[in-house]
């Protein structure tokens, strides 16, 4: 008989907890229970997966191990059956990735999509967790029909999902994954007390080349002062934000690095007719060949005279926005990751799909003391708020 709908069952002899009210017991389930072999297949719709593509892109840029290999199939399987090998949402398989038990593949059938294959079972409750994670963004990006899809399957294994979420029980879900029972040490609060307001003015837009309707921010008197730093690509008349950083070496200097990067093959590159639309489509990417720059140098610069013109297109569409400001590293870093987390669970979709997936931001830091930041800019930025907690 064919299954008609998505399931998660052990292949291995089954761990369940019979209870959550001892949570060293469940310490040493989960810790027994983490490599365990399961098997699932999971069915969506096409919006769907490309909606659970976008989140798995995001969970796995922030691990490493086998949980990004994990990612890092999941995506290609997706990938390979929407027939859209050259996308953003890719994940390099680390070097010297640990070996790992599990297969995944993405079949059409019908009008659905099936993902499905094996792994172990730390790997699949993850997902399960995942999927019903407080923070917003995810729930936005994923929407209901998904998060109750892999949720619901998840179930089956007979963990609770819904009390594994109890900050009592984080040790039990800590030792899941094999980290220290005491890992994060819980949420990350700032210090009691009032928040210091701190300014941040964007300048801008900039271009790189001199000649267009922009000044050029090599030639501006700005490029020798350091901060925090937004690029943008005008799609439609809005300038959508496209990544975030910040350096206390000149933006100039910063920025030169960065563009350097991509005329020498080291950052993938998008086709700048796509880019002005508003879209991500690859035409080269470092990562995928030769094991990484500077090994795919050669296969790069064999291409040079075809893929120099895309490049050049692509550089003429960035638009760079600088906000001098005095700091340290940490101070500039709250500022990067306030932005960069706000732009990438912004509710308008146009705005977080655009903005620099796979991005590192800067954690926040325990203890810190409330920081108010009070933006604005030159030119209007699509997304940016006028205030932001730090």
């Amino acid at each position: 008989m064919t299954e008609t709908s998505s399931w998660t069952r052990w292949r291995d002899p089954p761990l369940v907890p019979e209870a959550y009210d001892e949570v060293a017991r469940l310490v040493q389930l989960a810790r027994r229970a983490r490599n365990r072999i399961v098997e699932f297949d999971w069915r969506f719709t096409e919006d769907e997966l490309r909606a659970l593509r976008a989140a798995v892109h995001d969970w796995g840029s922030g691990v490493v191990g086998r949980y990004k290999c994990f990612d890092a199939r999941v995506l290609a399987a997706i990938s390979e059956a929407l027939g859209e090998r050259d996308t953003e949402f890719h994940l390099a398989v680390p070097r010297n990735a640990p070996a790992l038990d599990c297969t995944v593949e993405c079949v059409r059938d019908g009008a659905e999509f099936r993902l499905r294959g094996h792994a172990t079972f730390d790997l699949v409750l993850g997902y399960g967790l995942g999927v019903l994670s407080p923070e917003a963004s995810r729930q936005r990006r994923l929407g209901p029909a998904v998060t109750a899809t892999i949720s619901t399957a998840v179930r089956a294994l007979g963990w609770d999902l819904d009390r594994l979420q109890d900050p009592r029980l984080a040790p039990a879900v800590r030792a899941l994954y094999g980290l220290p029972l005491n890992y994060g040490g819980g949420e990350v609060l700032p210090a009691a007390g009032p928040a210091e307001d701190l300014r941040v003015h964007f300048r801008g837009p900039f271009a790189a080349v001199e000649g267009t309707d922009l000044p050029c921010l090599f030639t501006h008197d700005v490029a020798r002062e350091s901060g925090v730093y937004i690029w943008t690509v005008l799609v439609d008349g809005e300038d959508l934000p496209y990544y975030v950083g910040q350096t206390r070496r000149g933006f100039g200097q910063r920025t030169g690095e960065h563009l350097a990067a991509h005329l020498s093959g080291q950052y993938s590159a998008f086709d700048p007719v796509a880019l002005a639309q508003g879209r991500y489509q690859v035409f080269w990417r470092a990562e995928a060949n030769s094991g990484g720059w500077p090994g795919c140098l050669p296969l790069f610069l064999r291409d040079y005279e075809a893929n120099a013109p895309r490049l050049l297109a692509m550089i003429r569409l960035l638009r760079f926005h600088v906000a001098p400001l005095a700091g340290d590293a940490q101070r500039l870093g709250r500022v990067e990751g306030a932005v960069g987390r706000h732009l990438k669970r912004h509710e308008n979709d146009r705005v977080r799909t655009f903005f620099g997936a796979g991005i590192q931001l800067p954690a926040p830091v325990p203890n810190d003391k409330p920081l108010r930041i009070l933006l604005t800019s030159d030119g209007e930025i699509a997304g940016l708020p006028s205030e932001l907690p730090a």
